[in-house]
């Protein structure tokens, strides 16, 4: 997010920052790429190179709602193994 900030006027930023984190934390791509080109119709002519910003590190920035619907479809078995994999280390 850092990346999009120094691109953006201080005014902006809140709303841009807040929109942004909607498409990253969407249920789903889809929703996610809605949402983007919400951003894009909206600050396209405005901030093109914030536009140019998010739109380069967009889909990296979803990749992980794919897991998320791999995750759904496979059952609760699936959904506890990632989340032993993905939890933090106990100590």
């Amino acid at each position: 997010m850092r990346n999009l900030a120094v691109k953006l006027p201080t005014d902006l930023w809140p709303e841009f920052k807040a929109r942004a984190s909607a498409c990253y934390q969407a249920p789903s791509r889809a929703i996610a790429r809605d949402l983007a080109k919400g951003i894009r119709a909206d600050y396209g002519t405005l901030l093109p190179s914030a536009v140019a910003c998010f739109e380069d590190d967009f889909e990296a920035c979803i990749a992980h709602l794919r897991l998320a619907a791999f995750i759904g479809k496979r059952g609760p078995t699936l959904a506890r193994t990632a989340a032993t994999c993905l939890a933090p280390p106990r100590h």
